[in-house]
């Protein structure tokens, strides 16, 4: 499989995703533009292990009843683009892992995704060597809880534009983070 593409389609019994193209090997473009998830609740590894993934099209995706996008992306190390453009969310709590290892991909806008109830991060872009921009200045971590799970190797690895970094510090001081954050 080259591609996958599945455009504007609802999948209304859809509850729970794991590992939905685990070492899919091939794989090299994957489109779910337009695409409705009214009763997703939680995707884990929705491309885990894929070597050559390349790019991912969520553009106008609606998942309104997620609460975990746990290491969607991890260890893709061919990942150049992912188009969170006009994504909706539910209530999101768990990102760990979401660009772990994605060590081709140099900027990801990932500001389209609503962050504030995100209480997991850690190893969101950890080992991303080349990531230099993924919007972390717009990047709400108010309810980021302390601890190992929290922020923990966030973004080991990697180098941020200095603007961007500085702006998410100033952005993220202005927060009312939790404690031991």
């Amino acid at each position: 499989i080259g591609s996958i593409t599945w455009t504007n389609k609802t999948f209304t019994l859809v509850t729970e995703i794991d590992y939905f193209s685990e070492a899919c090997n091939s794989l090299i473009s994957l489109d779910l533009s337009g695409c409705s998830f009214p009763a997703l609740v939680y995707a884990y590894y929705l491309s885990d292990i894929c070597a050559l993934l390349e790019t991912v099209d969520l553009s106008g995706c609606s998942f309104p009843a997620m609460k975990g996008m746990y290491s969607w992306f991890d260890t893709c190390p061919s990942l150049t683009s992912v188009d969170f453009t006009g994504i909706t969310t539910g209530v999101l709590e768990d990102v760990s892992g979401l660009f772990r290892a994605c060590t081709s991909l140099v900027t990801v806008d990932t500001s389209p995704i609503d962050f504030s109830t995100v209480k997991y991060f850690s190893y969101m872009f950890n080992g991303c060597t080349a990531l230099t921009s993924a919007r972390i200045d717009v990047m709400d971590v108010r309810s980021a809880v302390a601890g190992v799970n929290g922020m923990s190797s966030f973004a080991t690895g990697v180098t941020f534009d200095t603007t961007e970094y500085s702006n998410a510090l100033i952005y993220w001081a202005t927060l009312p983070v939790q404690s031991g954050v």
